[in-house]
């Protein structure tokens, strides 16, 4: 499978009519990492529409006298660039390679001018070969101009289709459920509006320049998992890759990017963790000393991506919830290739491969150690106020949903063929666990002897009618101040009890399923239909 760490190479335009020196330039721009597209002939149309042919291209490398016979002067490359070139793309670096340097009649004064330098071909004669010292010297001068321009970065964009589709083919496989699957509807949207919204306000982060593909943005928690209340806060990080040498100015540059986000956030009257953090400081904004390498289970604005990556999860097991957290709630703002490859470097390191199967990720013991540190960490050790029935609706029952979830990526859908694969993969792995829960009901719903199953039907059924009520109640409960204790009601008391004891359930009737025995008796995977640990939980609370 194709690696997600592959750097693209920068395209650049050249425009030159000797093809000597044609083949010279594009051997040593090759070399530096860089893709030469050519052009050798005068065809004004084919200039002027050069950036619908080539889009991500932003450095252009031309001759001054291209002998054409069109503009018979040694400036015929300047005025390519100023009436055919620049006028399209106004970010587009210009670099002048010629033996005839223009004086400075040909530079206008106290005029806006495009962006370019100039580099002498240093050639006896115009038929001669490029010399080393100056094919360098071209090089050394485009690699400067690709610190400056505007890397390609997709915009994510948000729609709610996507995972309320899930929920509607349930519902026409079990009508009644329509009306309680309506707190989920209104979450997922919430949760959409907001990470839309976030992407298009970070959209133009990349004008920062190529350091900028060094850094993402993304979302977790509730508004990353989809499940956003009325009273939810957004949960916002910047993640960026330190420099391998030199002043890091990446981590300065993720500190702006962390400030710009939320001066948004603040803008449309949005709550976001962190606030509290930069409400001492004079300018309101976040320090860059204040963006530590520390990766305790508290909020942090800023990651170090190496650090998440190389740490030593035996010697510091709380980082497993930070490694749980970006591939189970993490969803991209800025740069969504980036934490993808995030979240896939995570993947390889601790498994040796990037997956190829979901049944390499579900038997890792990477995965169960993610998993039961959370439980234990996270869970609620007792049921008494209302921010236990949250934890208990919005960790546990998370974690029981993502093992039914890979039980059914294992049965149903078992392979990862490529990285758009991957990529979707991450996406449902973010999912909202009742969007899972539905998810795995419909795979179930369409296997040809599922009619012969009717009691992991009916459990799958009351899973979901129990899930989907626990939601409904949290949902329609203003949530209480952090600091006050609220007792949880019965009512909510019973329900997250009745839920836990429908998963239980449903795990309990796949092990003697024909479609799901094998999997059970499997050592490696038997894990997925474990309860007893939250069970042991519930039971003590």
């Amino acid at each position: 499978m194709t690696s997600f760490r592959t750097p693209r190479p920068v395209p650049v335009l050249l425009i030159e009519d000797n093809p000597g020196h044609v083949e010279q330039i594009r051997r040593v721009l090759d070399d530096a990492g860089f893709t030469v597209v050519h052009f050798g002939a005068w065809d004004e149309e084919k200039l002027y529409n050069y950036k619908a042919l080539n889009p991500d291209s932003q450095i252009v490398v031309t001759d001054l006298r291209l002998n054409t016979g069109v503009h018979a002067s040694e400036t015929e490359g300047l005025d390519l660039i100023r009436a055919h070139l620049w006028p399209v793309d106004r970010t587009t670096l210009f670099v002048v390679y010629s033996q005839y340097m223009p004086g400075e009649e040909h530079r206008r004064k106290f005029a806006v001018e495009p962006y370019w330098t100039f580099v002498a071909k240093d050639v006896e004669t115009k038929e001669g070969p490029l010399p080393p010292e100056s094919l360098e010297k071209l090089a050394a001068a485009v690699k400067e101009c690709r610190r400056y321009i505007l890397p390609t970065l997709e915009t994510p964009a948000y729609d709610a289709h996507g995972p309320t589709s899930v929920l509607e083919e349930y519902v026409r496989k079990r009508a009644h459920c329509h009306e309680q699957l309506n707190a989920a509807r209104v979450s997922i949207r919430a949760s959409c509006d907001r990470l839309d919204a976030l992407a298009r306000a970070a959209s133009y982060y990349n004008r920062a320049g190529a350091e900028s593909a060094f850094i993402g943005i993304g979302v977790y928690g509730s508004c990353g998992r989809m499940e956003m209340r009325r009273d939810s806060d957004i949960e916002c990080s910047v993640y960026y890759s330190p420099a391998e040498s030199g002043v890091d100015e990446r981590r300065k540059l993720a500190v702006a990017f962390w400030n710009r986000i939320t001066r948004y956030m603040r803008s449309e009257d949005w709550e976001f963790e962190g606030a509290e953090r930069v409400a001492g400081n004079p300018s309101g904004l976040l320090l860059e000393r204040q963006a530590t390498d520390a990766l305790g289970n508290g909020y942090q604005a800023v990651f170090n991506r190496t650090r998440i990556l190389d740490s030593r999860l035996t010697k510091e097991p709380h980082v497993r919830n930070r490694h749980l957290q970006i591939l189970t709630e993490l969803r991209p703002v800025f740069n969504p290739s980036y934490i993808a490859q995030l979240k896939a470097e995570l993947l390889q390191r601790t498994l040796g491969v990037i997956p190829q199967t979901v049944r390499q990720v579900a038997q890792s013991q990477y995965f169960v150690d993610l998993t039961t540190q959370y439980l234990a960490d996270a869970g609620p050790g007792r049921l008494h106020d209302w921010h236990d029935g949250k934890r208990t609706a919005y960790r546990v029952l998370n974690i029981l949903a993502l093992r039914l979830w890979l039980l059914g990526r294992v049965r149903f859908a078992p392979n990862i063929a490529n990285p758009e694969d991957l990529y979707a993969f991450f996406d449902e792995m973010c999912d909202p666990g009742i969007v899972k829960v539905c998810r795995f009901a419909v795979q179930f719903f369409r296997m040809p002897d599922a009619a012969g199953e009717k009691v992991l039907e009916a459990a799958i059924e009351a899973l979901v009618d129990d899930y989907a009520e626990l939601h409904t109640q949290l949902s329609s409960e203003a949530a209480p101040a952090d600091d006050e204790d609220r007792p949880m009601s019965d009512g909510l008391r019973r329900q997250a009890r009745s839920a836990v004891s429908s998963f239980r359930k449903v795990f309990d009737t796949l092990q003697t399923t024909a479609a799901f025995k094998g999997l059970a008796a499997t050592p490696s995977v038997r894990w997925l239909f474990a309860t007893e640990q939250v069970e042991d939980r519930f039971a003590q609370a």
